[in-house]
């Protein structure tokens, strides 16, 4: 049965795949985030092909958990998991989506929501995803942790190519944001209602589910529909392995190659959105051993490019988005 409508009701929708590691920690936070706000949450955990023990976990938890915890069942594919909770939703209030690995406070929450009250013609608002910072780490983790996470770590590290005012507004004075990111994370946004969801075609190759809505968003919807808030934090894990930095890319570019494939109007779209190292505040803003980092970020970058050109034709997608569990990091 589907979830009803009730008075300044918000749903909180998490597709989990593979997440024992992190379900726990990040519906407890959760919880403890949702006593805090205004609202009458109803959470959804959408388990899609897992083959660990995330589903015991959850129903675990749900026995106990202080708010409406419900869970959906689909086959692998966030994009499919994120229909199945949709169908779920019998109301038009905010839905929030949230990965099942991060770690969402209760102020950022409230600025999400809060944010349609605001902007009568927004349709997704989102938090900027920062990276969690492990207490000790040695030489060689540090620098791995500095290099991989910089954006996490420096969002004014990487601004947009092309100008962007038309998208954030002429008011904007800010020289950062009058050129920062036109797209949302997947790691922790909001919709106005659950109608703002547009999905891929049946038979689709796409699997992304930000990447996507976004440029579907931006191709049908006013410029000034999505707006990304850097004072509103979502923590998420750091990683330290080059080699999961590259595939995680990997999936990104491919997912790319798909989406101009199957909507050849997004190809414009990407232009826009793409983004470029701000080296005026590497030089300006940033210590030595930060601009070595911004280096290394760099050249990590180009060979992921140019390593994708080589082998993309061969690639099995299946088994760039398959992991029988996450980084042992994330256990602890």
């Amino acid at each position: 049965m589907p979830l009803g409508e009730k008075m300044n009701k918000l749903f909180i929708c998490i597709a989990a795949y593979n997440e024992e590691s992190t379900i726990f920690k990040t519906l407890k936070f959760l919880e403890t985030s949702l006593k805090k706000i205004k609202r009458n949450p109803v959470v959804i955990v959408g388990l899609n092909g897992c083959s660990d023990n995330t589903k015991g976990i959850v129903a675990k938890m749900q026995r106990t958990y202080k708010f409406p915890l419900k869970i959906v069942h689909s086959s692998k594919g966030k994009l499919i998991a994120h229909k199945e909770m949709i169908k779920q939703i019998n109301g038009s209030g905010p839905v929030l989506f949230l990965d099942a690995d991060v770690l969402v406070p209760a102020s950022t929450i409230n600025k999400l929501v809060s944010c349609f009250d605001k902007y009568s013609g927004l349709k997704v608002v989102s938090a900027y995803p920062y990276v969690l910072k492990p207490e000790c780490l040695n030489g060689v983790q540090k620098i791995a942790y500095h290099i991989i996470n910089l954006k996490r770590i420096l969002p004014k590290i990487e601004i947009a190519k092309e100008d962007l005012t038309e998208y954030h507004g002429t008011g904007i004075k800010d020289g950062f944001l009058k050129k920062s990111r036109i797209y949302f994370h997947g790691r922790c946004f909001a919709i106005r209602n659950k109608e703002v969801y547009t999905f891929p075609a049946k038979n689709s190759r796409i699997r992304g589910d930000d990447t996507f809505l976004s440029f579907a968003i931006l191709n049908e919807q006013p410029k000034q529909s999505i707006k990304v808030l850097y004072n509103a934090p979502v923590y998420s894990y750091p990683e330290f392995s080059f080699i999961n930095y590259v595939r995680t890319w990997y999936r990104i570019r491919k997912d790319l190659d798909n989406i101009y494939a199957e909507y050849p109007p997004f190809r414009e779209i990407g232009k826009k959105t793409r983004m470029v190292i701000n080296w005026d505040y590497v030089a300006k803003e940033l210590p030595l051993n930060y601009k070595l980092y911004t280096l290394g970020f760099f050249l990590l970058k180009k060979f992921e490019a140019a390593s994708y050109s080589v082998i993309k034709k061969s690639m099995d997608i299946d088994r760039l988005w398959s992991y029988d569990k996450k980084s042992a990091w994330r256990q602890k």
